[in-house]
């Protein structure tokens, strides 16, 4: 799987290839911690202008080159999901404000949480995501909030993300095709990066838990604990960068599949096979 940077070149200089563009519903998110009231984002209204105070629009037309799905989140917008998938325009107002840039609003809520100034705060990170938090970092500079980019190798950042230790925020991606995500929304999970402790997410993935045979109404509880995750904001989530597939021609029964069922990477070589006619005639070698 490429990015956009990395196919365009692929396009224009390999025209023979094939490709395919598609969203993985996999995006970048900053998780705040919401578990000490010592911490600002611990407050919502914290939370919220974080969020209002960066242009996420432009991020997508920009550093993505319009090669990004703008929502994506917990439930990403595939077939398979559009009787959970609420799209933005449908969101209460206190929701889409979200994901409308208002640096104005972000200020006032930072002053009546108390931070007229803003405040200082850090993110552990990858040196990968370095680029698209510094675009954050800017934005959040424009309201008082002054972020460290925390940057971690690999072995030490897997240590911090499994025992919770970050001091602030953790980046890291949420896959928006896997609705169980929601199920460790709870205390003590692996994927609680947030510390989430609440109670009607508690409440919730009980009643999921007690109808895993009841796929309607499974899928219903889905979609209202997804409007209410994103109304409580407990993370910024950036948009989510289409990926690009490329084979040759000759490789025949294949149409850009990554992987076959759920985290199946390898079964669909067994479904395609080599036109090696065909290989020969543009290569000159079988």
């Amino acid at each position: 799987m490429l990015g956009w940077d990395d196919a365009k070149l692929l396009i224009e200089g390999q025209p023979q290839l094939k490709y395919k563009e598609y969203n993985f519903g996999v995006c970048s998110a900053i998780a705040f911690r919401v578990d000490k009231p010592e911490l600002p984002t611990y407050d919502i209204r914290v939370r919220r202008a974080l969020n209002m105070a960066v242009d996420k629009q432009t991020i997508r037309d920009t550093y993505f080159s319009g090669r990004a799905e703008f929502l994506c989140g917990q439930l990403a917008p595939i077939p398979e999901f559009s009787d959970m998938f609420v799209p933005i325009t449908e969101y209460p107002e206190s929701s889409r404000q979200l994901y409308e840039y208002n640096p104005d609003k972000a200020k006032q809520l930072l002053a009546e949480a108390g931070y007229p100034n803003g405040f200082k705060t850090e993110v552990v990170c990858l040196s990968s995501s370095v680029d698209l938090l510094s675009i954050v970092k800017d934005y959040w500079s424009k309201v008082g909030v002054d972020l460290n980019l925390d940057v971690k190798e690999t072995g030490v950042y897997v240590s911090i993300y499994g025992g919770k230790t970050h001091k602030d925020m953790l980046m890291w991606s949420i896959t928006g095709t896997i609705p169980f995500r929601f199920l460790p929304m709870r205390p003590k999970n692996l994927y609680n990066v947030s510390l989430i402790d609440d109670p009607y997410i508690n409440e919730k993935v009980d009643e999921i838990d007690a109808n895993q045979f009841e796929e309607a109404k499974r899928r219903q509880l889905y979609k209202e604990l997804n409007l209410y995750f994103i109304d409580q904001c407990w993370y910024l989530d950036l948009p989510a960068a289409n990926v690009f597939l490329f084979w040759w021609p000759w490789v025949k029964g294949y149409n850009g599949e990554h992987m076959v069922g759920y985290s199946n990477f390898e079964d669909f070589q067994t479904f395609i096979w080599l036109d090696k006619d065909l290989k020969e005639e543009m290569t000159g070698r079988r």
